[in-house]
């Protein structure tokens, strides 16, 4: 039997895609994580159920609703994913629970599983999400705010040479993040993409280099160096990159009132 069963592996998958997202103010919807990690809808939405319940995501009912992690993914421990899913993992049930064993106290076997079990329990507390997909899953390259903001803070600074490329990556870069907003440079391998999720403001991406597609509400727009196109606030809406690409995103936090 495997330690790791199937459904605890695609939560490891919805997680790692859920963190790419993380701190964008973005929602992945159920059909979203389902298509984009081949698992079919009602089983996507069986396992979301149960990191929603165990407090590891948060859900936003309604059309234009979605998921998204309920904490940061440095906090969110990979021991804590499994149990959610599949309950704790045990190499021998004489090692979890109150199972009492007729051989107890005299097993040959018992201390050396019980040194594999607590390797097994310690390892999977000290990964945490964000380093599971640091070493596991091809994600977007995030590089420190400080980098970029040193670059352009009270003097001009042209965008297209404050990010570079990677090979088959993402790359960002934060210029400011404030209460009200933020201001992220991106730049995309051909071919990389942001999958289709929604956020509660608006956005503006203004392209800065290359030519991408950005889909809004199942329409797709060619933009090109120089373009500008606004993402309006909880629908949904995705980026692909045609070629090398490279785009400024400004996120606008506060929500429109009511006239």
């Amino acid at each position: 039997m495997d330690l790791i069963r199937r459904d605890t592996d695609y939560a490891f998958r919805f997680t790692a895609q859920l963190a790419g997202a993380y701190g964008g103010d973005c929602l992945l919807s159920a059909r979203v994580l389902a298509k984009d990690n081949g698992v079919s809808y009602a089983l996507t939405c069986k396992i979301l159920q149960k990191l929603a319940t165990t407090g590891i995501v948060k859900s936003t009912m309604g059309p234009k609703g979605g998921f998204r992690l309920s904490k940061n993914p440095e906090k969110i421990e990979f021991k804590q994913i499994v149990e959610a899913i599949q309950g704790p993992v045990s190499v021998n049930k004489c090692l979890v629970g109150d199972y009492q064993c007729p051989l107890k106290g005299k097993c040959p076997a018992h201390s050396k599983l019980a040194v594999l079990q607590s390797q097994i329990n310690s390892y999977l507390k000290e990964l945490t999400l964000q380093e599971f997909i640091a070493r596991i899953w091809k994600m977007a390259k995030i590089e420190k705010q400080t980098d970029c903001l040193e670059a352009c803070y009270g003097k001009p600074a042209a965008l297209e040479q404050l990010i570079g490329y990677a090979d088959d990556s993402i790359v960002s870069k934060t210029l400011l993040d404030k209460p009200i907003g933020t201001i992220t440079l991106f730049a995309f391998d051909k071919g990389q993409r942001l999958s289709e999720h929604t956020a509660p403001f608006d956005a503006v991406v203004q392209a800065v280099d290359g030519q991408g597609v950005v889909t809004i509400d199942g329409a797709d727009h060619e933009v090109q160096a120089g373009d500008i196109v606004i993402m309006p606030a909880n629908v949904p809406h995705a980026v692909l990159a045609a070629q090398k690409f490279k785009m400024l995103l400004t996120m606008i936090r506060v929500k429109k009132t009511k006239s």
